[in-house]
């Protein structure tokens, strides 16, 4: 029905459009984080330009809503072949079985984003605090003594 098809391509928009802005982000702590480097050891060799990246962003959203708007101009043998392709991965056991498992933690980590903004946005903190491993320190390391013994102590 109409309907339906329209729920799918407002879910399909908002999903399109977190998976932009979560690259946005993604590209920008790099950019800071790359800032900490110095200019001849710095891992992320990208150079980072925010115009640009609201141009692709603002382009990516364009062709969607213009290939939404006019269908038969998204319809073409390359992308019938794209098409057919993804169902046969999909329909096959294993593979397709490994694409929906994927798919499925896809859409648990953007509803925990969408939650995350709407309580960031509410309250000014999100309702799921989630640390990566490289900036995780253990809270006993801040109630260490002096007297305590690390690995790396020079002892004399």
């Amino acid at each position: 029905t109409n309907e339906l098809m329209v729920n799918e391509l407002v879910m399909t928009g908002l999903i399109l459009f977190m998976y932009f802005v979560s690259n946005l982000q993604r590209n920008q702590e790099k950019f800071q984080f790359s800032k900490n480097f110095p200019p001849n050891f710095n891992p992320f060799n990208t150079k980072y330009n925010f115009t640009g990246e609201l141009i692709a962003i603002g382009l990516g959203i364009s062709a969607f809503v213009f290939f939404t708007l006019n269908p038969q101009f998204a319809s073409y043998g390359l992308s019938q072949w794209f098409y057919d392709g993804v169902i046969s991965i999909e329909n096959t056991f294993i593979i397709g079985f490994v694409f929906k498992v994927i798919g499925f933690f896809f859409l648990v980590r953007m509803i925990q984003k969408i939650i995350n903004s709407i309580f960031a946005l509410l309250t000014g903190a999100p309702l799921f605090n989630v640390r990566s491993n490289f900036n995780v320190r253990n809270e006993n390391e801040d109630q260490k003594d002096d007297d305590d013994f690390d690995d790396f102590e020079e002892i004399k």
